[in-house]
């Protein structure tokens, strides 16, 4: 009997003590909810008219600090407001992805929360393209990489100037008034993005230094030279079918983006064409079509791209498509124009097992801006077993690697409540 109840009671302490350890647990562990972020749609201009028949009808999301206040949309409150996180998703992506897969509000919340970075909004557009969605479903769009096309639209435009000022507009920003206009200060705006929306903030710095404080990409295209390898050519070829030694002609203009029951899946071919559609669009004007394919057809006006290689799967000596492709190259713009990033703060990752290899372009965009003197921070890192560094295995950890390097680049936080 006296072993029984002393076995009760030591069940009984081991019982309490599990009940004690959660305790003591429960009142440090913080769970952070999804919240919704601020949606916004508006039509603009900057996309209208573009050649593929694209909404200019966007939606945007925004993040919210837990402290704004939603009664101070307005830009009145001159040298007060919060800074601003332009954040650029990536190709086959759109607005919604940071938030939904990502989990960017509650990433933002606990870092807010324990004091690590500042209250900011953050700003997440679409640069997706429904024309260039590939399956029949439509859920596989193509991307616009954030430039001017004459067939895609005005994608920088969009960035740069119109989002921007609907945002100053509607949202807690900090402004200043100079000869009677509200002016955004540089310093309390920042642009980041992953993979094609880390070539898309990288490039609008480049092309705009004045509009922003700090840049930083993860995964980004900086080197069109090191990332469109032979490589990647047969991979078109072969997801459509065309055999590895097959040079015919007629093989080489049968490529195309667009899935079907023989051809399941295409992503170098997604991918490359969506990349000629932003860098080398086919001028209606010019008669030369052996490097040209059409994309869509509206109202029997057909619109498309040149490739940069030919049926020989190599890129021509000389070629003037490629030649397009390479003013639009980073590596490129940076040779020709060293101190383009001005003042900017400038941060940068990559995976160091990318499927698409773009730490070797990054690495060599890293050492370039070490010649050339630009301070800034390059973080190549690696996965572990059975979870390899691949374009998006690892945004949610880089994001928050993202979220401090701004934070600690903005001024100090001058937001009203």
């Amino acid at each position: 009997m006296k072993k029984i109840l002393f076995g009760l009671i030591l069940v009984g302490l081991i019982i309490s003590l599990f009940i004690g350890c959660g305790k003591r647990e429960n009142p440090i562990r913080t769970t952070y909810s999804y919240r919704d972020p601020w949606r916004l749609e508006r039509v603009f201009s900057s996309l209208q008219g573009n050649k593929v028949n694209d909404p200019a009808t966007r939606e945007v999301y925004i993040y919210l600090p837990a402290i704004y206040n939603p009664n101070l949309h307005t830009p009145q409150l001159l040298q007060q407001g919060f800074s601003v996180l332009y954040l650029l998703h990536d190709f086959g992506e759109d607005y919604s992805t940071f938030a939904s897969v990502y989990k960017i509000t509650q990433i933002a919340d606990r870092l807010i929360d324990r004091g690590e970075i500042q209250p900011m909004i953050i700003v997440m557009p679409d640069a997706s393209s429904m024309a260039l969605a590939t399956d029949p479903l439509k859920e596989n769009v193509g991307g616009t990489f954030y430039v001017n096309s004459s067939l895609l639209g005005r994608y920088e435009d969009y960035i740069t100037q119109e989002l921007p000022a609907v945002i100053d507009s509607n949202f807690h920003t900090y402004l200043n008034k100079i000869n009677e206009v509200y002016v955004p200060d540089p310093s309390y705006r920042a642009i980041s993005g992953l993979g094609m929306g880390g070539y898309g903030a990288l490039r609008i710095a480049m092309d705009h230094s004045d509009l922003f404080g700090s840049v930083s990409a993860m995964s980004p295209y900086t080197s069109f030279e090191s990332f469109f390898s032979t490589e990647i050519i047969n991979q078109m070829f072969e997801e459509n079918g065309i055999g590895s030694s097959d040079y015919s002609y007629a093989s080489y203009k049968s490529l195309n983006p667009w899935t079907n029951e023989q051809h399941l899946n295409k992503p170098y071919s997604q991918l490359v064409f969506s990349m000629a559609a932003a860098f080398s669009p086919h001028d209606p004007s010019n008669q030369d079509s052996t490097h040209y394919f059409t994309l869509v057809d509206i109202n029997g006006t057909k619109y498309g791209v040149d490739l940069p290689f030919d049926q020989t799967r190599t890129i021509p000596p000389g070629s003037a498509i490629w030649n397009k492709w390479l003013l639009n190259d980073l590596k490129t713009k940076l040779n020709n124009a060293p101190g383009i990033f001005g003042d900017l703060a400038i941060y940068m990752d990559c995976g160091n097992q990318n499927t698409l290899k773009l730490y070797e372009g990054t690495r060599a965009f890293d050492q370039l801006l070490s010649l050339y003197g630009k301070e800034h921070s390059y973080v190549e890192y690696a996965g572990y077993p059975n979870y390899p560094t691949q374009q998006d295995n690892f945004t949610y950890d880089r994001l928050v690697e993202i979220l401090k390097f701004h934070s600690q680049h903005f001024p100090p936080p001058a937001y009203r409540q």
